[in-house]
């Protein structure tokens, strides 16, 4: 069965991977929710969790090229210490 999904995730786009993996880990967290703490979710609320998490996780790669590529541009960059006032 891994290597189903393995050869599954090397043939899908970038986008298409982050999503299925998304997917899969969110339905896990469903599994362990009902059963360690009783919890029961709806398909919606997987939905939503996925949605959630890959909205925030492609806000941070972006946060993180942008910083990157000022770092890149700016190559004299100092490293200060606090201001102690």
């Amino acid at each position: 069965m891994d290597a189903l999904i393995f050869s599954l995730l090397d043939q899908l786009p970038s986008t298409q991977k982050e999503l299925f993996v998304t997917i899969m880990w969110s339905l896990w967290k469903r599994r362990n929710l009902k059963l360690w703490h009783q919890q029961n979710e709806t398909c919606m609320q997987v939905v939503e969790r996925v949605r959630h998490l890959l909205d925030d996780w492609r806000t941070a790669q972006e946060v993180r090229s942008h910083k990157s590529t000022d770092n890149h541009a700016q190559p004299n960059n100092v490293i200060h210490g606090p201001v102690i006032e």
